[in-house]
């Protein structure tokens, strides 16, 4: 009776092993997926289930033993080995989810963004817009007015309509947010193809040093303009939310 039972208790534990290396198995072969030969290595893990599947049906022990020893230190071995290819695969993941919001943000400013100018061409109200890009414009910021409001399409509409005290200058854009308005900027010294304001100018000159995109819509005619690297693009309406997202992605 004793010895039954000491039987039964052996077959027990062989088949806890057996749960616990199939387990193991199927984990590796996941870790092997799209790994640098990671073939070879789900082929080497299942040769081991293979004999320790074959030791438990004969009961033999020491190889069992010797088995799964050799089965955890290979296991070991490869996770610890997988440790930098799992923490790059979480900061892939997390850039990605990051992105994916930034990216979703700006989406939303840029729909924002067209519809005002689209309101201020209609009504033929001047404006000039700064979009910041890859610089810092804090300092042109500072000598205008500050605003640090979220960008709306009624509030850019506010600030350039004619008679407040905002609307002569230019307004900044930093960091999704209204950083500033009323921001005068050096006129160009270049003779422009065409009848060209004030704004136009001054945008022209802003973006001969500055990588920052700037938008200009005029108030005799309400076509829209960007100042690109010191030279003024015309664009149609329907074409302004494409080349606005060309621009600053």
């Amino acid at each position: 009776m004793v010895l039954g039972w000491f039987q039964d208790a052996v077959n027990n534990v062989n088949l806890i092993d057996l749960i616990i290396a199939f387990v193991l198995v199927v984990a590796m072969a996941f870790l092997c997926y799209k790994k640098e030969r990671g073939y070879q290595v789900f082929i080497v893990f299942a040769i081991l289930f293979i004999l320790l599947v074959i030791a438990s049906a004969l009961n033999y022990m020491i190889s069992i033993r010797i088995l799964q020893v050799i089965f955890l230190v290979a296991t070991l071995s490869y996770f610890t080995y997988s440790f930098n290819d799992f923490t790059k695969l979480f900061e892939k993941i997390g850039k990605r989810n990051k992105n994916k919001n930034k990216n979703s943000d700006q989406q939303k400013i840029y729909e924002i963004i067209n519809e005002a100018v689209m309101a201020l061409s209609e009504t033929k109200t001047g404006a000039i817009i700064t979009i910041e890009k890859g610089e810092s414009l804090e300092e042109y910021c500072a000598k205008g007015s500050l605003v640090d409001a979220p960008v709306s399409s009624d509030l850019l509409r506010t600030i350039f309509y004619e008679g407040t005290p905002l609307h002569d200058g230019a307004v900044i854009i930093r960091n999704n947010r209204i950083a500033a308005a009323s921001v005068y900027y050096t006129p160009t010294t270049q003779a422009l193809n065409g009848h060209f304001g004030a704004r136009h100018r001054a945008a022209v000159g802003f973006s001969e040093t500055h990588h920052s995109i700037t938008v200009i819509v005029s108030e005799e005619t309400g076509r829209i303009s960007f100042a690109v690297e010191g030279e003024l693009i015309s664009v149609s309406r329907d074409a302004f939310f494409r080349r606005l997202s060309d621009y600053l992605d």
